[in-house]
């Protein structure tokens, strides 16, 4: 396991940003005042200037980025991998006794005519970034977290796993 943080200064974040790799990370949640997005992992869509947080995630790892000034950026990534290898490792700053995956039922709607879902209990819609099964109907799409559990069961760490799509019949079972 790999825990690696930096704060950066905006042009180490900048640089940052230019040597990610679109197969590092399935998905990514960018935010800033004006928008907020849950999409497929693509560099181009990064909004470098406007971020205020940022997660990037894949099985592998999550990237987590939030912005702290105008010219600070901190940098946090918890993962299998050795992302940034030059990076002190600070894993063993943490003690975890149990891992567990937990389902977050996201309640994007979707119509028949439509590949994607759009959530509605937000102020505005977007897309989540899969697609939907042969089915079109009472779909339900879910966010798989990964929680790291301390000795005395409290929640150490959580980090953004996957994305799943279920029929609500087999949510209830």
């Amino acid at each position: 396991m790999f825990v690696k943080s930096r704060d950066l200064k905006k042009s180490e974040f900048f640089e940052l940003l230019k040597s990610l790799k679109t197969e590092d990370f399935n998905f990514m949640i960018q935010t800033s005042a004006q928008s907020y997005e849950f999409t497929y992992f693509e560099k181009e869509k990064l909004q470098a200037e406007q971020i205020e947080t940022l997660n990037l995630f894949s099985r592998e790892g999550e990237l987590k980025i939030r912005k702290l000034d105008l010219d600070l950026f901190r940098v946090v990534y918890f993962g299998e991998s050795d992302f940034k290898p030059d990076w002190v490792n600070i894993a063993g700053e943490f003690v975890f006794s149990e891992r567990k995956k937990v389902k977050i039922i996201l309640w994007g709607e979707s119509k028949e005519d439509q590949d994607f879902f759009v959530e509605q209990t937000i102020p505005h819609y977007f897309n989540y970034p899969v697609s939907k099964n042969n089915e079109k109907e009472n779909q339900r799409v879910l966010l798989i977290q990964e929680v790291f559990y301390d000795e005395w069961g409290n929640v150490s760490f959580v980090r953004n796993y996957d994305l799943e799509v279920k029929n609500e019949v087999e949510l209830c079972q």
